[in-house]
């Protein structure tokens, strides 16, 4: 599930292989909009779909010459990251 909370776009669910084709074009619609952060906090049974998804969405914001920032990743997006080799291209906030 996808939701819009001002210029956050939270994630509910599992983001996987079936439910990541639907949420790329309903995330890049709410970052043309003007959505900046994306909140994992409430994303479960992460798979490499879920990588695919946060880097689609930060090229859409790079081609609008904006910033995105990625909040409260579970473990499993930082893991996966590193094994693919894109750890340094994901705009994860590890605070």
């Amino acid at each position: 599930m996808i939701r819009a909370e001002g210029e956050r776009i939270v994630l509910e669910g599992p983001l996987n292989l079936s439910t990541v084709p639907a949420l790329v074009g309903q995330g890049a619609a709410l970052i043309r909009a003007g959505a900046s952060v994306v909140d994992l906090a409430a994303a479960t049974e992460i798979d490499s779909s879920a990588v695919a998804l946060v880097l689609e969405w930060a090229r859409e914001s790079e081609r609008l010459g904006r910033a995105l920032r990625v909040v409260n990743a579970p473990d499993a997006v930082d893991k996966l990251a590193d094994l693919y080799g894109v750890s340094e291209l994901l705009p994860l906030d590890r605070r």
